[in-house]
């Protein structure tokens, strides 16, 4: 069922840019080996009640033979869908909130629906498409926890997100995210602390991406 928790938030605008990488050592899986790749970069300007403003942050690689591991591509193939999908939620979500606020979770759950129908009538994989769903959800949750001050296992524990797990599978109605959560998160995890604020960063000098 719905959360009467949920931050009611709206997208307002969004920019994508790509910064070409190349990896500290050689990275293998299936066959490919990852020497070199484009970063995308995703800021999101999200308002929240009262007309607070922030930018939420994601980034991901573009990584060849990750999305769509069918035979007879080329990485060329890969970016120019990738891209193609980022720019397809991003024009998706930014429709959907021109309509209104609304929780992160109902805005998700459009965007998945779309972005798989939209793959499949594209002939991409159902992953390719919903890499722009990833992106644009990350950055909903990161504006999300600027715009409350909690971190991300407060989110999920409070419902902050509007998280309706009983509307994906029904046999988790009525079931919560919080009861498969540790009281408190840990002190530390690896090199970062989950109580760590929610920073700001700055962008790249990389060009815009065109989708």
């Amino acid at each position: 069922m719905p959360s009467h928790d949920a931050l009611p938030i709206r997208p307002v605008s969004a920019e994508i840019r790509l910064r070409n990488t190349r990896t500290r050592m050689p990275f293998r899986y299936g066959p490919t080996v990852l020497t070199a790749c484009p970063i995308a970069h995703l800021w999101v300007t999200v308002e929240g009640p009262g007309g607070k403003r922030v930018e939420g942050l994601a980034g991901d690689a573009l990584a060849p033979g990750w999305y769509d591991k069918r035979p007879n591509r080329t990485y060329r193939h890969d970016i120019a869908e990738l891209s193609a999908a980022l720019g397809e939620a991003q024009r998706v979500l930014l429709d959907l909130a021109s309509r209104g606020p609304r929780s992160v979770w109902n805005f998700w759950r459009e965007l998945y629906d779309h972005q798989i129908k939209w793959a499949r009538a594209n002939n991409y994989t159902d992953l390719t498409g919903n890499f722009g769903t990833s992106m644009f959800e990350r950055a909903m949750i990161d504006a999300a926890g600027k715009l409350t001050g909690k971190t991300y296992h407060a989110l999920v524990k409070e419902n902050v997100l509007g998280l309706e797990p009983g509307a994906t599978q029904p046999w988790l109605d009525g079931w919560s995210p919080a009861e498969a959560l540790a009281p408190k998160p840990l002190e530390k995890s690896g090199s970062a602390t989950p109580s760590a604020a929610w920073t700001r960063s700055p962008r790249p000098t990389c060009p815009r991406a065109r989708p």
